[in-house]
């Protein structure tokens, strides 16, 4: 007896489904199981059902028919299979391909064909297996079997005794509306963050399988029930909640109403027709409910504790079966579970809010002769409170102080420190200590509560701080807490004191970002300044102060490092997603605009997860919560002088002056990159590389032969293309530098000989106790470096060297 015979008397099908072209092939049993027309053609051996030089998962060959003739079979697509079995089976049927795939096995399902409208033929017993082609060993697909279980009632032959009860349908097309309903309900409910959200998607549902004509909520508030939310559209003479007496919005729990009682019993009320709604309830005073004619009201039950109801006007009478009860159960409880976050995170919210609105300044900062803008944004997610802070302290001298910070962490006790922290800094700036005065004292005051905190009192510096030089400035060292234990808490800050009439800014930093400063002609740089541990590592720190002015038409940024590395971007990117924004708000001619700059920095920031951030017309600001994820809080400070105050300094349009100290020879190299990034446009690469060269060398001679301290001031004026660069370095040396002959091997004396190659012109000029070194650069030029040196050496003791 042939296989195929064997199967068709058992009632069972072959089939195989052929992963490269996604083809089906079906012998005879099988089209008839799936009631796909069957065209009988010879089975291609790449089609067979089991074809010939394959084998199962196991190894072991398969010997191909019993008969020399191939079976008789018809190849489909794929889609045609598809539109032949129930939706959800299909689902079913993929995950066992899948797992048959996956571990080389025999698989087992259930499966459903219905006819075009959805109703169900006949259930199928499908067995599967992969298949592999000899020498392959990836599956060429998957064959199985099919076999019928279960066939409902059809034709005149196989009428049912009519006397029995007939089985609820759970499948067809109201079934699938059903299902479809709750998964987009579901779906929408996901995304909600606020009651107000929840009670949008509650009273905007649509129950296509049913004439809805109204929906609405109730929600419990002490000892009533409050009308919280209608459906639309609503008839003007049925303008209340379904099965409510219009112009009443509030229910006591005992009052005759179907809502009441299903709160008190926490069990749905169904009424079918207004007639039973007056008779279950006749002093609940409804009247005409115009188009309404039945009802549910569903108990939003949230476990220990009811939190309202959810009711349903339908526009036609009669009992609701049992499918539809058990949907709109489904639906109250996953309102219910909604209703019951959303409260959750709306009581975080006004904790977490008012919690920020305590950690920042109480009023809007303001600096006579000073525009200011300043922000704060809470993390993506969780509490929404983190250890980020800014603060603007007035001092006695008439000047202010302006601090940015990061404790470690973005929970309670980060900002708990953070809070105890920002007091302490108050307190030391209005003592009238000196910046790093200020952050050596607060880092002690860190200190001492990590110490107290923890139960070993240990001190929480790391070997990646006493591994760092004993003459290191830390300049550019930005802390991340991944580098430090877990005891205690640390925190970077900066604190800088501003004269708002000179403009001169006093900075320290403890091991926190570098501030941006942008140019009046837009260029963006990092702002170098000396830096230090982090506060809280050490019970002494040593901090350095770096002066800075800020001219006309320039704008320094100080922020977290949380604007920098929002969205996973590492500081480089960060620095260049934020000069993105700098430059294309000074080129739409709004670089005066800090509000508008603060909130394109946050739009860009914060936004590029989809979350634009409203403008505003404050100043201060803090943030509401936004749906993008974020791992980090960020706060950020913008600063810059109004120019009615500003004292003209020339042409120059980029104009930088720092400071290189004796004992930071490291502090040259910072010189350099200060320049480097000052000329990033020069047009000529070859002469701004002789800039830094010379500034260089200018620099080693103060550090070598002098025992002060170097001024260097740099400035580039004129248009592009036609620039001017000038740089001094001014130094408290008297001594006059003078030529010598270096020698072939000679290790200095070749500074003037640099001087007088690479520049235009250079000089040396007197200023007091001291003197300065200049040269300067014309774009494009070759340099010719003349100076009027007789004049010099005449005035001046011929002493020194410039190296």
């Amino acid at each position: 007896m042939l296989t195929e015979e064997v199967l068709a008397a058992l009632g069972t099908g072959t089939w195989y489904w052929e992963s490269d072209t996604g083809q089906v092939t079906l012998d005879a049993q099988a089209a008839r199981l799936l009631e796909i027309p069957f065209e009988a053609t010879q089975a291609p051996p790449a089609h067979r059902p089991l074809g010939e030089e394959a084998r199962h998962p196991g190894g072991a060959e398969v010997s191909g028919t019993d008969s020399p003739s191939a079976p008789e079979a018809t190849t489909v697509p794929e889609y045609t299979v598809r539109s032949h079995m129930h939706a959800a089976d299909y689902l079913r049927f993929q995950q066992a391909a899948v797992r048959a795939l996956a571990y080389e096995s025999t698989q087992e399902t259930r499966m459903r064909t219905v006819t075009p409208n959805g109703v169900t033929i006949r259930t199928l017993h499908v067995r599967m297996s992969p298949v592999y082609r000899s020498g392959e060993a990836t599956a060429a697909g998957i064959a199985g079997l099919a076999q019928e279980t279960y066939r409902p009632a059809t034709g005149d032959a196989d009428t049912p005794d009519e006397t029995a009860e007939p089985p609820e349908r759970t499948d067809g097309p109201a079934a699938q509306e059903r299902d479809s309903f709750l998964l987009d309900a579901g779906h929408a409910l996901v995304d909600t963050r606020s009651t107000a959200d929840v009670l949008r998607i509650a009273t905007s549902l649509d129950l296509p399988w049913r004439s809805l004509e109204d929906l609405g909520v109730f929600l419990l508030r002490g000892d009533e029930l409050e009308l919280a939310s209608l459906g639309a559209p609503l008839s003007e003479e049925a303008a209340s909640s379904p099965g409510e007496v219009p112009g009443r919005r509030q229910i006591p729990l005992d009052a005759d109403h179907p809502a009441a009682e299903a709160v008190r019993t926490r069990r749905p009320v169904y009424l079918g027709s207004h007639e039973e709604y007056l008779r279950n309830y006749p002093r609940s005073g409804a009247r005409d409910q115009g188009r309404r004619q039945s009802w549910a009201f569903l108990p939003l039950d949230a476990g220990e504790r009811a939190l309202g109801v959810w009711a349903v006007a339908f526009g036609r009478p009669g009992e609701l079966d049992h499918a539809d009860r058990n949907s709109l159960m489904q639906m109250a409880r996953m309102l219910a579970q909604s209703f019951s976050r959303a409260e959750a995170k709306e009581t975080e919210r006004e904790l977490t809010e008012g919690l920020q609105r305590s950690l920042r300044p109480a009023s809007e900062p303001e600096i006579d002769g000073i525009l200011l803008a300043a922000r704060y944004v809470p993390t993506g997610g969780g509490i929404q409170i983190g250890g980020d802070w800014y603060d603007v302290i007035p001092l006695p001298d008439g000047r202010t102080a302006l601090v940015i910070g990061d404790v470690q962490g973005h929970d309670v006790q980060a900002a708990s420190v953070m809070a105890q922290l920002r007091i302490a800094l108050r307190a030391y700036a209005a003592e009238g200590h000196s910046p790093e005065a200020v952050l050596n004292r607060a880092s002690r005051f860190l200190y001492g509560m990590n110490a107290t905190g923890s139960s070993e009192a240990t001190q929480p510096a790391g070997p990646a701080v006493t591994s760092l030089p004993e003459d290191e400035s830390y300049a550019g060292y930005v802390a991340h807490p991944a580098e430090y234990p877990a005891e205690g808490r640390f925190a970077t800050c900066l604190y800088m004191e501003l004269d708002p009439e000179s403009g001169t800014v006093d900075i320290a930093r403890a091991g926190h970002c570098e501030p941006l400063l942008q140019m009046p002609d837009g260029l963006v740089v990092p702002r170098h300044t000396a830096g230090g541990l982090p506060l809280g590592l050490a019970k002494e720190n040593e901090y350095q102060t770096t002066r800075m002015v800020l001219e006309e038409g320039e704008t320094l940024l100080l922020y977290t490092d949380g604007l920098l590395e929002t969205g996973g971007l590492d500081m480089d990117a960060g620095w260049d997603r934020i000069r993105d924004v700098f430059e294309q708000t000074w080129r739409s001619g709004r670089a005066d605009d800090l509000e508008h700059l603060a909130d394109s920095l946050l739009r860009r920031v914060v936004g590029s997860a989809g979350t634009p951030v409203s403008a505003a017309s404050t100043t201060y600001r803090t943030t509401g919560r936004t749906p993008s994820k974020r791992d980090d809080d960020m706060a950020l400070l913008l600063l810059a002088r109004e120019r009615s105050r500003v004292r003209p300094t020339g042409n120059w349009i980029r104009r930088t002056v720092l400071t290189v100290s004796q004992s930071g020879p490291s502090e040259i190299s910072g010189a350099r990159h200060r320049l480097e990034n000052l000329l990033h446009d020069w047009s000529d690469e070859e002469q701004a590389e002789g800039a830094v060269l010379l500034l260089s060398e200018v620099l080693a001679n103060v550090h070598m032969h002098t025992e002060g301290d170097a001024t260097v001031v740099i400035q580039i004026g004129g248009s592009r293309g036609e620039r001017l660069l000038r740089i001094e370095v001014m130094d408290t040396s008297d001594e006059l530098p003078h030529r010598k002959d270096p020698g072939e091997m000679g290790s200095s004396g070749r500074g003037l000989l640099l001087l007088g190659t690479l520049s235009d012109r250079w000089g040396v000029d007197p200023k007091g106790e001291g003197k300065t070194v200049w040269f300067e650069m014309e774009e494009g030029s070759e340099g010719s470096g003349e100076s009027d040196w007789d004049a010099l050496t005449s005035a001046w003791s011929d002493e020194g060297a410039l190296a």
